[in-house]
Parts: structure tokens; C-alpha cells; sequence
């Protein structure tokens, strides 16, 4: 059964897919490249070299500010003027040396680098991926031209070298070391310097090249950052080994030093920062000078920068000059596919500049040859629209003119190379619009059909599964039909479609037509297309998916994402401002607080694109430059890894679900997972940190990897294998009651199940914590803290919408035509309420939200490197790239596995299979609202992407947010497939099993709110019985307010001192009185705790006044239990009357007291009549009679009594008084009167008239009667604060009047939950949850 929703899921990915591949085709196709060689036998092409050899040093993230002699304010100790040995030699030296700032193209990544260096051509943006899995270059290169030219060359350092050119080295002299491990700051540069000296101390050379790439500086800045200790150390070290390269150089033999590219703030490139894309070059001949002393260089061939921050002006050149320059000064021909300009100074040998003449002139005809080639090629086309600006460029040069239009002949030449340099950059990637227009088809039809079958599940409800089974063969023979027309339409049209390949046609048409058949068979019907309200519109959605429209809104997204978030609870806020109970209020609000919070903390942690600068603060990292945890971070990170687990179980503790699988996965496994991820991260900060010295780098190393391994195995191994063989979170206990021997009868057994009403959602909970525990190790500890946070706000949302599915519950049914369905609670959350995506929004945002918090951005600098490492000591395939994987798109996945939750939260097992099919029907919707989600997020996204395509920041901001939102498509489909194919699938397998042969006839349940009590009855010699749905009884069952929480926080609940020895008195005086009480109710007297109610209402009078108050409440229950004695034993009340009262109050009082008696009995006597007739009275008349009836008047009148007040008869009958006087008189009433329902439903009280008068439910009326005392606690409140001064003598015994008024109020509200008269042994559930059962 759960394939059939797994299947519709799947073809969902496969129409993402689709439209994603083709797409990608069209939009981020990589340049093309030629694989002509530049060849010349003549020598025209080339110059005489100025030297036989040359020394090429690749530092890597050589940033240009390390080297110049005039860095950014204010100067870091760590980085600047400490290589400086460059700028020495140059100032000591000019015509020999030189330093330049190189422009290095974005991707700013080594393979991409290095191919611009020795090819001189330009990357793309899909060049980026294949830094990771390089493959050689096939077109001409500088190394190429050494080969062809017949040069040795030797190479030590980064392995990416003889990747690119696997056989170009010499196989005696080529040392290749790791360049992944980022970890190792030392063994490349080591091994490149024991390599590197020896070959340079050889008499005769055996190389004529020589290549070293260090690796050091880089991996200090991606672990380290640039501003730490070990960087100074590391560019001392590389200083003194650039003193030594120059000490051993004979003079015939070039130095180039050079940075593939820079590194920001935090030590990480990758994208197109300025601080990344600035690399230093530094070209030294030891022995002819390269620059004529007298050279006399015009300014507009010498372009020149302010690095940023800096003030002096510096040398600036693009790093692909450095090809056509390298060539030519050792006499090769330029790379065919060259797009560089060689560097004046390097060529300007006399005072004319003849050589550089010579050399410009070389330069410019290759790069005309190469744009000629070019387009005569089958992608020349995309040169059309500057072509013409490039042939009259060319027809303004003469390359025979004379020497005195040289200078004219400079200016034309450079322009003209870069011009073209310009116009390639512009036109880099070719888009092919066909491809893009055919991906656009398909995410527009698989968005639209994947809302379509989201709302078409929704309305189907139970009867989902056939609906699927029938329209998945449809789908299946659509796209085989579908691919058939394809193969057509590419026979007939492929000719005429650029770049659209036969596999291109099959996939479109297989996806296009299914696409087609779904939409159709889930298309609503017109007139079921309305918008209920303008809360049902994805508001957040629609707002989200606009802001990729502005490239300012996509840079902010992360702030989009808070707000948008913090948005989309508004409605359950306002849902829960208005629930029909305080404890619904109570809960979401709360909760919606919770989840607030929680967000709003996630939101604190934050790195920054170079785009959002200055406007903001690095907190993920120690520092922008620093990208070490913050000190809080490190002390916070191991409370918290020991206290998540604690939250979750006591998320679950409240539907008693955590028992079972989560009683030993939460208190042992998780902890040790989370902790040991922790640990990770901590043992990786005292290591890089060098806390405890550099001789324990080692241990920290192997213990650090041991911690990250347990971790990993302790969830694969031991908690997923767990939770697979028991995945249920349930505690059952069985017991034989009523067992006769004599008789030979069986007693029945009893079954109590613990955790029922939770039963599919706390183990797939479990199953969801256990990824939390495999992804933990591998975010960093900030990272760790923020998926903490993520996880409690996954809690909270998930309590809110249970709450608000309460809330719609409640309001359908008082808005039906059947409110008697408030006793069957299992129509509160069937099918009557489905799924909304409002529930699923919250989730969605979430894991963009965790994305950004976890120290990530849409761009290429905010991977987190460090993770590659977190199971090894150095780069393994595949862990080191999953790794990286994991810790990018992990928040994506995890959030996104949350979904099913919103289906499963507090949905009990029974009836089956109709829960089971429920629940799986809603799991699927809930993923497939998701799925709907993200892919609406990348259909905006591509659509922004392809309409602003020649957009000045496509490449720098729109094209990286659309690779995220496809990758963040494929990782959430991924997450909800496996959540559905794995979690629901196993928790709906073990507990439809569980509870399939179970009889709801036979069951019996006592619970509270949240079901933590199910008691299961059933003939002991047969299957037992579970109740079908949570709150549900054989007797029915009502909801009460929690009378107590409306006193808060405005009355103070006291109680007398002398409580327990005057309820000892009392109830001894009952018990020795003869003829007063009988059996049953001297049994029930201890339970009333009638002394409790005196002490909680009387707090201050003394022992003999609160035990003639005992006594007069016993006698007032005897006459109210036992209406036939209120005239019998009137004689019983006469000696309290006469030791107590009379002889301590005033005459008044007396009168008032009796005549209340008086109207006691009267209304006893009229509700025992309209009883014994059938009467009930209507609300009105009723509510005049109980004032009498239940004794609460006279109740009232002993707070003079026991306060010893003086309360003169005009003050007593001021009409706030009365006002006062009656509220509390009501407040006491229906209180008890709500209580008394459940013991004595048939009795006549509130409830019974309401039901009467008003047709009410049982519910509906105790619902309206709670509302009555709460707005009657309101308007005592009100009318206290319009009481009016008395004169000073009267003044004190008001205000202690309406102390006690408040007293007896309150002290009766708490007593309701102390005595054992209306809620016996359950009044701590009643308390709790308000639920009632009804005798």
C-alpha cells in the first residue's frame, strides 16, 4: 500500500529532474573550446627568449595585499609585510622586478584558475563543479608549447598539476602531493621544498622549466582565516623560501611567483569577491634587466587599482596575461585560445618599446585568429552582435604603419585584444534558449501538477489509494507514449533546434505528457475553484518566490526568510488569540512563542555575502577574518548536545509516548551521538587553535576522528538498527481482573497502553532524531546549536498545529448542525479536517532558514571546507565530498523530513486500516506540499534567471540561486521519499499490525487531554481491545475550563494555619453527632476536604470561628445531598447558631443570615419539585433560584462573621457591593454547578437548562457556562476598581469584605481539584487537560 504513494512522489522527482537537466542544458553550458594548435615554423609567431629557464612558484591564495609594500588600513599583523621580499627587490631593483595585482576570473577555484593561467582563456560558472573531479585540458596551453617545444619540466605540489596535464611532467622529476586535505597545513610546502632546492643546486640543470605549487597559506585561511598566528608563520616560511629560490637562480633563468587567487575575509574563495579574485605576480630576472632604464611607458597601457582599503595605487594586469607574457618571454608561441595581452613591462627592452611592438603585434593576430576560428565555428553565432565593433577595431590597425603613429598603433592594438576580452566575458556561457524554454515547460507543468494533486489528495481523503493505483498505469503509459513522441519530434525538428540531442527529445516528451495526463486527471472541477478567504492564499509563497526578482531581495534572502517565517504563525497566533478554551489559548500561544524564539535565535547566527557588506556581522565565526567558533558558542555547545534529547523527550512525555524505542534512544544514544559530534568540533578548535601546544596535533587528530566515527556508527549501527527492529514508542501492560477460582469464570484482562494517542508520531520521531544525530557531527558548533533550536521549533510547530486542528475541531462543530458530535472526538480530527499547507509553510521557510543559520549562502565561498574532514584525517572518496554535501544540504534534508510529522502528530492507531490509510494519505500530501514548496521556489528562480540572463549580475547572484534552488529541490525530494519510504512506511507497517485485530467494542479508556492513560479491556481468552480514537469513552465525555487559571494572576490563593486540626475537630463532631450522617456519607467525608475549603476561603480568621465554618459547611452538604432532612435536621444546625454565630454579630447580620437561610430551603424545596415533576427551568429563572439554592449566600455572609467586620447596612446594600456581592455569589455557583455535571448529569444545573433551553451539547454547554464565569471574574475585577471610598472609620472592614470575597472565590475554584465530590482520583488529569467522563 505505501507504494502507491511513494510512486506518485517519485514521478513528482522524476518531472523535477527533467526540468532541471534540461534547463541546466540551456542555461550554464560551458564554453567552447578549441583544440587548435598555435604553430609557426618560421619563428613569426614567437620572439627571441630573454632567458633559457624559468621558475614558475603557484603559492596558492596568494592574495595581492600580502605582498605590496602598501596594504589596506589598518595592516594585520598576521598577512601584511611579511613576505617581503618582493617588494624589497623591486624597490632595490626595478627594472628586474616587478609586482603586479592580477584579476583572477571568477570561479576564483585552482583548476579553474590554472587553466586560465597556461591557456589565457576563460572559465564558466559550471566549470566551479568540476574542481573537485578535474579532467585534463584539451587545448592549447603553455605547458602544451613546452612539450611541442621539446622543454623538460619538473613539478612539485598540488596534485591538480598532473591532473590537468597528466603526461607533460617528467616522470623523474614530478612530486605530486593532496591539494583536498585542508587539514594538513605543512606536507605539500615540505614536500615541494625537499623537492624544489635539490633540482635548483644541480650544476647542470636537468629541467627547463620548473613548477612549484604550496598549498600551506590556503589551508591555514580555510581552517584558520587569514588573521591568525599561523598564517604569519606560514608566509614567514614561504619568505624564506622565496630568499633562498633567489640566492640559488643563476642568471639565465626567470622567476614568477604568482597566487591562483585570494582568499576573503575568513580565508575562502570561490566566488567573485574583490578579496578573491585579487592575486599577486611577481616576476624577477636575476640577471637581464626586463625594463630599459630610460623606458618611458605610456599611462593608458599601464592600468592601475586601489586595492580595497588601501591608498597608494598599485600595478593591476588580468591573470590570463600571464600566458601570452610567459610564452613569448621564453620564446613560444601564444596558446591558441588565448584572450590575454602580454604585460608592457616585461617587453620594453629599449627605449622605443620594439620588442613590445613585436610582441603586441603577435599577441593581437592571435587573438584575431582565434575569434576567426571561432566563428566559423557551429557556436560562432553568439559573436555576431559585437562583431562588427571588433572589425572596425581591426580595420583602425595597421600593423605596416610607421614609427611615428606607433603610439596610436599601441592604443588600437590593446583595445582591439581588450575588446575581445570584453565581449567573451560577456558572452562566456552560450544559452541556449531552446533547452531553457524546454526546462521552463516542464517545471511549469510539474508545479502545476503537483498542486493539483495535492488538492485533488486532499479532497479524495480515505479514498486516496485507488484513486493512485488507477492514474499510475496512466502515468506509466503516458510517458512511454510521450517518449515515443519525442523520438519523433527530434527526427523532424532536430535539424532546426540547436544543441537538442536525441535523450534531450525522449525526456521531455516523457515528462511533458505525463505532466499533462496528471494535470487532467486532478483537475477540480470549475465549480469547486473559489477562494474561501484571503488567509487560504500561500502569502509567504507567493512572496518568496517574487523576491527572486530583485537582486537586492535575493542578496537579503536570509532576512526575506526571517521574516517571512516569522509571518507565516501570525494566524495560528491569531487562531489562538480567539480558541474556544483557555488551554488551547494557552498552548498556542505559547507554543507559537516558542517557535518565535527559537527562529528568531536561529537568525542571530549569520556570515555575509560580499554583496550585503558593510551592512553586515560575521556571528557564525569568531570574526569575519577569524572563522573559529564564538567563545559562547564553544561554552554553550556541550549543554546543549546533553539537553536536546531532554526537550524532546519531554515533547513526547506529553502524549506519554516516551516510552518504548525512545525510552533508550533519547536518555542514551542521541546524547552520546550529539555529544561526540560536539566534542568533535571542540577537540578541532584546541587543535587548530594550538590551545594545548603543536606536539598534541597529533593525538587531538586520531581522538577527534575517533569521536566523529562513533558518532556516525552509534546511529547507523546501533540507533537506526534499533529503532528499525522496535520503531514503536508504546509501553503495554496487561493484568487479569475479576478471576474467580471457586466460580472456575476467567476474569477479564486489561490492557494499558501508554503512548497510544501519539502512536505514529513519536517513533517516526525517533526515526527523525536519529538523522539529527548522523547529520550533527557534521555542522560546526554553531551549526550545532542553530539544527538545536531548528529541532525545538519542529516541536513547537508541531504542538500548534495539533492545538489549532483542536480549535477546528471545536468551531466545526459548533458551527454544524449536529453539536452532539462534541462527544465523539474522533470527528474533531478525521477526515473533516484535512491537511492545509499553512501547516507545511512554516517548515518549508524553516529549512531555508536553517540553511542560512548554519553559516551557509547562495554562494560558492560559504561552503564549510572543514567538514570534508570530520571522518578522516585527509581527502577519501566518497566520505570527504558526501561530507561536504551533507553539511551544506543537511538543514534542507532534515527540515524536510519533518514533514511527514504535520500527519502524524497525535493521530491514534484506531479504527483500522481507515487511521492507517489516513495517515499515509496525509503523509504523502504533506510531502507533496513540500515538494510543491521548493519547486515553485525554483520555477521563480529560473524564470528570474532566464529573463534576466544579461543581467550585469546573473553569474554573481541569479545564477548561483538558481543552482541552490535546483540542488535544494533534488536534496527535499530525496529527504521526503526516504521519509515516506522508510518512516511512514515502517511505523505504519509495525502499528497497523499492532492494532489490526483490535475490537473497539471491547475498550475502555481513561485518559486526560493528551491520551496518557488507555486502559484495553477484552475476554482475556481472546485478542484485546483499544479505543479508537483519543478522548473517547463508552459513557462520553465532556471538556471543562481550568477554573483556577482564570483567577490568575489576579487573586491570591491563602489558606488558614489551622486547617488540618480544625478539619480533625469537624469531622470528629460529624461522626460522634447521632442521627446526623449515615454510612455512605460519613465514608465520603474525608474526600469533601470540606475543612480545605473553609481554611482556603476564611485564610485569616482564628481556630474557633474556621471550625464553626467546618462545621456549618457539613451540615449545608448533609442537606444538599439529603433533601428530605433540611427541615429534620434543622436541630443539628442550632448549636453552631447558638455557640458560634449569634453570640459574636450583630443583630443585622443575624436577620440577613436567617433570611438567607430561609431562601435556602426555599429554593432546595423548588428544585426538588421541578425535579420530581420533569421540570427545567429556563436559564433566567434558573439563575435566581441557584443564587439561593446552593447555600452561597449564607456562604457569603460568614466573611463578616470570620473577619469580625463591621459592615453598616447602607454601606452593605452601596449597589457596587451588590454588584460584588452577587459576581462572586454567580463565580461560586456555576463553578460548582459545571463540577457537579459529571457525577450528576441527570441533576438539575446550568448545564442541564442549557442543553434544555438552548439545545446545547453537554460540550457546547459547559463550554458556554465556563465562558460565563470567566466574563463574570472579569466584571467582579471591574466593578472592584468603581468601588467607592467610605469614610475612614468604614474603610478598612470594605476593603477586608472584599478581601474575603475574592478569598472565597478563589479558595473555591482550587477546592473544585481538592475534593474527591465531583472528579474523585482523576482531578489532577481534570486539572491538567479538562476532560471529564459522565456517569
Amino acid at each position: 500500500m505505501a507504494s502507491k504513494g511513494l510512486s506518485l512522489l517519485l514521478w513528482v522527482f522524476f518531472v523535477h529532474l527533467a526540468g532541471i537537466y534540461l534547463y541546466t542544458r540551456g542555461f550554464l553550458l560551458t564554453r567552447l573550446a578549441l583544440s587548435d594548435i598555435n604553430q609557426c615554423q618560421d619563428g613569426t609567431c614567437t620572439l627571441p627568449p630573454t632567458h633559457r629557464k624559468a621558475v614558475v612558484l603557484v603559492i596558492d591564495a596568494l592574495r595581492f595585499d600580502f605582498l605590496s609594500a602598501n596594504p589596506p588600513e589598518p595592516q594585520s599583523p598576521y598577512h601584511h609585510n611579511v613576505i617581503t621580499l618582493p617588494q624589497e627587490l623591486t624597490a632595490a631593483k626595478p627594472t628586474h622586478s616587478f609586482l603586479f595585482e592580477m584579476f583572477s576570473d571568477p570561479p576564483t577555484t585552482t583548476l579553474q584558475r590554472l587553466k586560465g593561467i597556461t591557456t589565457g582563456s576563460l572559465p564558466t560558472f559550471i566549470d566551479m563543479g568540476s574542481n573537485f573531479g578535474g579532467s585534463s585540458i584539451n587545448e592549447d596551453s603553455f605547458i602544451g608549447q613546452l612539450r611541442l617545444a621539446g622543454k623538460k619540466i619538473a613539478f612539485m605540489g598540488d596534485d591538480t598539476w598532473t591532473t590537468v596535464f597528466p603526461d607533460s611532467f617528467e616522470p623523474n622529476m614530478t612530486f605530486p602531493y593532496d591539494s583536498f586535505n585542508v587539514e594538513d597545513l605543512h606536507t605539500v610546502d615540505e614536500g615541494v621544498i625537499e623537492h624544489l632546492f635539490p633540482l635548483l643546486q644541480e650544476k647542470t640543470a636537468s629541467w627547463d622549466v620548473l613548477i612549484g605549487h604550496f598549498l600551506g597559506m590556503d589551508h591555514v585561511g580555510h581552517r584558520l582565516g587569514p588573521d591568525h598566528p599561523t598564517m604569519r608563520t606560514k608566509q614567514k616560511q614561504m619568505d624564506d623560501v622565496l630568499r633562498r629560490v633567489v640566492e640559488l637562480l643563476d642568471d639565465d633563468t626567470l622567476l614568477v611567483l604568482l597566487g591562483d587567487h585570494g582568499m576573503d575575509r575568513k580565508g575562502d574563495h570561490g566566488g567573485d569577491g574583490d578579496l578573491e579574485t585579487s592575486a599577486a605576480l611577481w616576476v624577477y630576472s636575476k640577471g637581464p634587466q626586463l625594463l630599459h632604464q630610460k623606458a618611458d611607458i605610456p599611462s593608458y597601457l599601464l592600468t592601475t587599482r586601489f586595492f580595497p582599503g588601501a591608498t597608494v595605487e598599485n600595478r593591476h594586469v588580468q591573470q590570463i596575461d600571464l600566458a601570452p607574457t610567459l610564452s613569448l618571454l621564453l620564446g613560444l608561441p601564444i596558446p591558441f585560445n588565448n584572450l590575454g595581452t602580454v604585460i608592457p613591462e616585461l617587453f620594453w627592452h629599449d627605449h622605443a618599446g620594439t620588442d613590445y611592438t613585436r610582441a603586441l603585434s603577435i599577441n593581437l593576430q592571435q587573438v584575431k585568429r582565434y575569434l576567426d576560428t571561432y566563428r566559423a565555428s557551429a557556436s560562432g553565432g553568439e559573436l555576431d552582435a559585437a562583431w562588427s565593433d571588433l572589425e572596425q577595431l581591426w580595420e583602425a590597425i595597421n600593423l605596416k604603419g610607421s614609427s611615428k603613429n606607433q603610439e596610436t598603433q599601441w592604443l588600437a592594438m590593446k583595445a582591439y585584444t581588450r575588446e575581445a576580452l570584453a565581449m567573451c566575458r560577456m558572452l562566456w556561457a552560450q544559452f541556449n534558449v531552446s533547452l531553457m524554454a524546454l526546462g521552463l515547460v516542464l517545471l511549469v507543468t510539474g508545479t502545476i501538477a503537483g498542486a493539483l494533486l495535492y488538492f485533488k489528495l486532499g479532497a479524495l481523503q480515505d479514498k486516496w489509494e485507488g484513486w493512485v493505483a488507477e492514474v499510475r498505469r496512466w502515468y506509466i503509459s503516458s510517458a512511454i507514449s510521450g517518449a515515443f513522441l519525442g523520438f519523433i519530434a527530434y527526427m523532424m525538428v532536430s535539424r532546426y533546434v540547436k544543441g537538442l540531442g536525441l535523450f534531450d527529445a525522449l525526456l521531455f516528451g516523457c515528462a511533458l505528457s505525463s505532466s499533462l495526463v496528471a494535470i487532467s486527471s486532478a483537475l477540480p472541477p470549475l465549480s469547486s475553484l473559489s477562494l474561501r478567504s484571503p488567509t487560504s492564499l500561500p502569502l509567504p509563497l507567493i512572496l518568496h518566490a517574487l523576491a527572486f526578482a530583485s537582486n537586492s531581495f535575493t542578496v537579503w534572502e536570509d532576512r526575506v526568510v526571517t521574516f517571512l517565517l516569522i509571518s507565516s504563525i501570525a494566524p495560528s497566533a491569531l487562531a489562538g488569540l480567539s480558541a474556544p478554551t483557555s488551554r488551547l489559548r494557552a498552548r498556542i500561544l505559547g507554543f507559537s512563542a516558542l517557535f518565535a524564539v527559537c527562529v528568531r535565535l536561529m537568525a542571530a547566527s549569520t556570515v555575509c555575502r560580499e554583496e550585503q557588506q558593510p551592512h553586515c556581522h560575521v556571528t557564525f565565526f569568531a570574526s569575519s577574518s577569524l572563522p573559529s567558533p564564538p567563545l559562547p558558542v564553544l561554552a554553550l555547545s556541550v549543554p546543549v548536545a546533553l539537553a536536546l534529547p531532554w526537550v524532546v523527550k519531554r515533547f513526547l512525555r506529553i502524549s506519554q509516548s516516551d516510552k518504548g524505542t525512545a525510552a533508550i534512544i533519547l536518555p542514551w544514544i542521541l546524547p552520546g551521538t550529539l555529544l561526540l559530534g560536539s566534542a568533535f568540533w571542540v577537540l578541532e578548535h584546541l587543535d587548530s587553535s594550538e590551545a594545548l601546544g603543536p606536539e598534541w596535533a597529533g593525538t587531538l587528530r586520531s581522538v577527534r576522528t575517533l569521536c566523529a566515527r562513533l558518532a556516525f556508527g552509534g546511529v547507523l549501527f546501533l540507533g537506526y538498527a534499533l529503532w528499525w527492529l522496535v520503531p514503536l514508542c508504546l509501553k503495554i501492560s496487561t493484568e487479569t481482573k475479576g478471576n474467580s477460582a471457586a466460580s472456575g469464570q476467567a476474569g477479564q484482562r486489561e490492557v494499558t497502553v501508554l503512548g497510544f494517542a501519539n502512536a505514529y508520531g513519536a517513533p517516526y520521531l525517533i526515526f527523525w532524531c536519529l538523522f539529527l544525530g548522523l547529520l550533527y557531527p557534521s555542522m560546526q558548533l554553531t551549526g550545532q546549536i542553530v539544527l538545536a533550536l531548528a529541532t525545538v521549533a519542529v516541536l513547537a510547530h508541531l504542538e500548534v498545529v495539533d492545538s489549532i486542528r483542536d480549535v477546528r475541531g471545536l468551531e466545526a462543530v459548533f458551527a454544524s448542525g449536529n453539536p452532539s458530535a462534541i462527544l465523539q472526538p474522533e470527528l474533531l480530527r478525521a477526515t473533516s479536517l484535512p491537511l492545509r499547507f499553512s501547516e507545511i509553510t512554516p517548515l518549508a521557510l524553516l529549512a531555508m532558514h536553517a540553511f542560512f543559520a548554519t553559516g551557509h549562502q547562495a554562494a560558492i565561498p560559504s561552503i564549510q571546507w572543514k567538514a570534508a574532514f570530520v571522518l578522516t584525517p585527509s581527502l577519501a572518496y566518497p566520505f570527504s565530498p558526501l561530507l561536504v554535501i551533507f553539511n551544506t544540504f543537511g538543514p534542507h534534508f532534515l527540515i524536510a523530513l519533518a514533514t511527514p510529522l504535520v500527519a502524524l502528530w497525535n493521530v491514534a492507531p484506531l479504527p483500522q486500516p481507515a487511521s492507517d490509510i489516513k495517515i499515509r494519505g496525509d503523509a504523502v500530501r504533506a510531502s507533496l506540499g513540500m515538494m510543491l514548496y521548493h519547486a515553485t521556489l525554483l520555477l521563480s528562480s529560473a524564470v528570474c534567471s532566464a529573463w534576466l540572463r544579461r543581467h550585469l549580475m546573473v553569474w554573481k547572484i541569479f545564477a548561483p540561486r538558481f543552482m541552490l534552488s535546483a540542488l535544494t529541490v533534488v536534496v527535499v525530494d530525496l529527504a521526503v521519499l526516504f521519509g515516506v519510504a522508510v518512516g511512514v512506511g515502517r511505523v505504519s507497517e509495525r502499528v497497523s499490525k499492532l492494532f489490526a485485530a483490535m475490537n473497539p467494542k471491547h475498550t475502555l479508556l481513561y485518559s486526560a487531554r493528551e491520551g496518557v492513560v488507555f486502559v484495553v479491556r477484552g475476554d482475556s481468552r481472546g485478542p484485546t481491545a483499544v479505543s479508537r480514537a483519543l478522548r473517547r469513552t463508552t459513557m462520553g465525555s465532556i471538556r471543562i475550563p481550568n477554573f483556577p487559571a482564570f483567577c490568575s494572576p489576579h487573586f491570591e490563593l491563602r489558606s488558614n494555619p489551622h486547617c488540618r486540626a480544625v478539619t480533625h475537630l469537624a469531622e470528629k463532631w460529624a461522626f460522634s453527632t447521632p442521627l446526623f450522617l449515615d454510612a455512605e456519607e460519613e465514608a465520603r467525608l474525608p474526600g469533601a476536604r470540606l475543612g480545605l475549603l473553609a481554611a482556603l476561603c476564611f485564610p485569616t480568621c482564628d481556630a474557633s470561628q474556621l471550625l464553626a465554618v467546618t462545621k456549618f459547611l457539613i451540615v449545608v452538604m448533609h442537606w444538599m445531598d439529603r433533601p428530605r432532612s433540611l427541615y429534620a435536621d434543622e436541630e443539628i444546625f442550632d448549636p453552631i447558631w447558638a455557640k458560634y454565630l449569634r453570640p459574636t454579630t450583630r443583630r443585622d447580620w443575624q436577620k440577613r443570615f436567617q433570611r438567607h437561610l430561609a431562601a435556602f430551603r426555599y429554593g432546595r424545596a423548588l428544585l426538588a419539585q421541578d425535579a420530581a415533576e420533569g421540570v427545567i427551568p429556563d436559564l433566567e429563572s434558573y439563575i435566581g433560584i441557584r443564587r439561593d439554592a446552593c447555600g452561597v449566600k449564607m456562604f457569603l455572609d460568614l466573611i463578616i462573621y470570620a473577619g469580625g467586620l463591621h459592615v453598616p447596612q447602607h454601606i452593605y446594600d452601596h449597589p457596587v457591593l451588590r454588584r460584588l456581592r452577587q459576581d462572586a455569589a454567580d463565580i461560586i455557583a456555576w463553578s460548582t454547578d459545571v463540577a457537579a455535571y459529571a457525577q450528576r448529569p441527570h441533576s438539575g444545573n446550568i448545564i442541564a437548562v442549557l442543553m434544555h433551553e438552548r439545545r446545547y451539547t453537554a460540550q457546547a454547554a459547559a463550554h458556554f457556562a465556563g465562558n460565563l464565569v470567566k466574563d463574570t471574574i472579569t466584571n467582579f475585577l471591574t466593578n472592584e476598581t468603581s468601588l467607592p471610598a467610605f469614610g475612614e472609620r468604614d474603610a478598612d472592614d470594605v476593603r477586608a469584605y472584599v478581601q474575603g470575597l475574592r478569598d472565597c472565590i478563589v479558595g473555591t475554584l482550587h477546592w473544585l481539584y481538592e475534593t474527591d465530590r465531583y472528579f474523585g482520583e482523576t482531578a489532577e488529569d481534570v486539572r491538567s487537560s479538562g476532560w471529564v467522563f459522565l456517569s
